[in-house]
């Protein structure tokens, strides 16, 4: 247990821990941006995401009705437009309606979800499904 007392003003900090040992790092600098670089000199600095993150992602805004035509006709809508999309984000009712948590594309919907995946994938699509991991008090 460590607990530490601020006012306004301080240009002390006092901590109390209830135990023998701790490690402490006081990470200072002139700015924000200097702490920030320093906190990450000593706790390693994050990869950058791969290239295609950063491009546009086009996503089915939460309709609950679509299918692979539906999808195709959202992808080619912005190609008309010369608007170039990188990642096809498809929601949640990529699913069967309110089944969350089973993970399987709607059939009924979807009845070639394998053939599609690869089709976008072969026009050089990066795709993204939602998974919400949730439950509902119909689902058992």
């Amino acid at each position: 247990m460590c607990s530490a007392h601020f006012s306004k003003g301080t240009t002390r900090i006092n901590i109390a821990v209830l135990s023998e040992k701790i490690s402490t790092y006081l990470i200072h600098g002139p700015s924000p941006k200097a702490i920030l670089e320093n906190y990450t000199l000593l706790t390693g600095r994050a990869a950058l995401p791969p290239p295609w993150t950063f491009g546009l992602w086009l996503s089915t805004s939460f309709t609950t009705q679509y299918n692979e035509q539906t999808v195709n006709e959202f992808l080619e809508g912005m190609a008309k437009r010369d608007i170039s999309v990188g990642v096809f984000h498809f929601d949640c009712f990529w699913q069967r309606g309110f089944e969350w948590c089973n993970y399987e594309f709607d059939e009924e919907h979807f009845p070639d979800a394998k053939g599609q995946l690869k089709r976008l994938k072969e026009r050089g699509y990066k795709v993204i499904l939602l998974f919400d991991r949730e439950t509902s008090s119909d689902e058992t």
